[in-house]
């Protein structure tokens, strides 16, 4: 939501978007290594206490955020630009959120995503664990799953804003290449198979994730009605949070039902491959915005 606030363009937010979700794909890297070491050095008790001493350093770095205030147009003359009450006070004919359909359904495939992202995730170390792999090779496929997040959550705005492929076409790409990494992974024990399925998981799931949390929604709700582009964002961010709890939670039914973690992958890609038939109309949707926006600039 902040991001949105600074940039106004798709493409920088794609961009920027894409540049601020590689933290979490760093986080992945960074955070298993400083994880045992202060377990070792403290005890775990302890370890927790200095690990959320840590985090509070987010509210340091969020009180450093100000309101974009000004802009400045192509002359260098600084321009207040439209403000929430000017912005409100605009007619617009687009319909509710709860009335607009491709919201909604972005709302769900946010959801079913968000689902197979930690569904798909949490069992990364006890799948390969459970095939004879040892505990350390089995944390080192956590911190290779950060480094092909990271590339995927980078690489793909720079793709996008170089304008090489679409935006809808790189999520369709990704959710099929993302399906295939699920329904693939239960074929081998092998580690140099494991670490090849989490790279091409984790990458393209890297790229789903950061498409889908702000920069789609928000194209969709600020085509229609611009006043609600930030509680729409604050919609997807929740749908995403509660979904992730409830992967886990399914994940974790599925494997204890069926006694392997193949099902689990397999019910998880289906999962996905519903999230892309969803997505269907909101392609529709995107290609003819990019297609009105085209007849503008030709006009």
């Amino acid at each position: 939501m902040v991001l949105g606030s600074y940039f106004t363009t798709s493409e920088r937010l794609i961009l920027a978007n894409g540049i601020s979700f590689t933290g979490i794909s760093t986080g992945t890297l960074l955070l298993p290594p400083l994880l045992e070491y202060l377990y070792s050095q403290y005890g775990w008790r302890r370890g927790t206490l200095v690990f959320s001493a840590i985090t509070m350093n987010l509210i340091i770095c969020g009180a450093l955020y100000r309101p974009y205030s000004k802009v400045k147009t192509a002359k260098g003359t600084p321009k207040q630009p439209a403000t929430a009450k000017n912005e409100c006070s605009r007619k617009f004919t687009g319909p509710p959120l709860h009335r607009n359909i491709h919201f909604i359904l972005s709302v769900f495939v946010v959801g079913l995503t968000a689902m197979v992202a930690f569904g798909g995730y949490v069992y990364i170390i006890p799948r390969a664990t459970s095939v004879g792999i040892s505990s350390f090779e089995a944390t080192l496929l956590v911190t290779i799953s950060g480094v092909s997040g990271a590339i995927g959550s980078l690489g793909h705005s720079i793709i996008i804003t170089r304008k090489y492929v679409t935006t809808q076409t790189m999520f369709c790409i990704s959710t099929i290449v993302c399906a295939l990494s699920l329904f693939t992974n239960p074929l081998s024990d092998h580690m140099a198979f494991l670490v090849v399925n989490v790279c091409i998981f984790t990458l393209t799931l890297a790229i789903i994730t950061t498409l889908i949390t702000n920069p789609i929604p928000r194209m969709i709700v600020d085509w229609s009605t611009p006043s609600l582009v930030d509680p729409a964002i604050g919609i997807v961010f929740f749908t995403s949070a509660l979904a992730q709890t409830l992967g886990m939670i399914l994940a974790g039914s599925l494997h204890h039902a069926s006694g392997s973690f193949t099902v689990p992958y397999l019910a998880f890609g289906v999962i996905l491959c519903l999230a892309a038939v969803l997505f269907i109309p909101i392609f529709k949707l995107m290609r003819d915005m990019d297609r009105s926006k085209k007849m503008a600039t030709d006009v």
